[in-house]
């Protein structure tokens, strides 16, 4: 049994004013972040573009998932994998990861593009893209 979040990076890890440089993270956000992740007892699957720098940990990933990594794990939080990417929307890419990987009984999703999730697929939720995922008492995930 597996518990996880499938995770977007960009307006969730950072605000929309950071994407003015790539692979920006936000310190707060994180912050915050991890705290809901480890008060959920979960670990994280990454569902963001970033996902293509990641390797499984085995040395080769990118400079910004080491970095992101390393700042998740300082916090407690791992990730454990990544979504395929298979070209289509979001929504496919985690449906396709939860039925290769059935360990995974209980998982909720958080981006900040609804668009990426052209049918409604439960436990997913919204970030405001403004504000990123900063304070988690006062953060309101919107599901579709």
């Amino acid at each position: 049994m597996s518990r996880v979040i499938f995770l977007d990076v960009d307006g969730v890890l950072n605000t929309k004013a950071d994407w003015k440089r790539m692979y920006t993270l936000d310190s707060k956000c994180v912050s915050e972040f991890c705290h809901f992740a480890k008060r959920m007892q979960v670990d994280v699957v990454l569902t963001s573009s970033w996902r293509t720098g990641y390797s499984g940990g085995d040395g080769t990933d990118s400079e910004p998932i080491c970095r992101l990594t390393e700042m998740l794990a300082k916090e407690g939080v791992r990730i454990i994998g990544k979504t395929p990417d298979l070209g289509k929307r979001r929504a496919a890419e985690v449906e396709r990861y939860l039925y290769y990987h059935p360990e995974v009984t209980e998982y909720i999703i958080i981006d900040d593009d609804p668009a990426e999730f052209e049918k409604s697929i439960p436990g997913c939720y919204f970030v405001d893209a403004g504000m990123g995922f900063k304070d988690s008492k006062k953060i309101k995930l919107s599901k579709i």
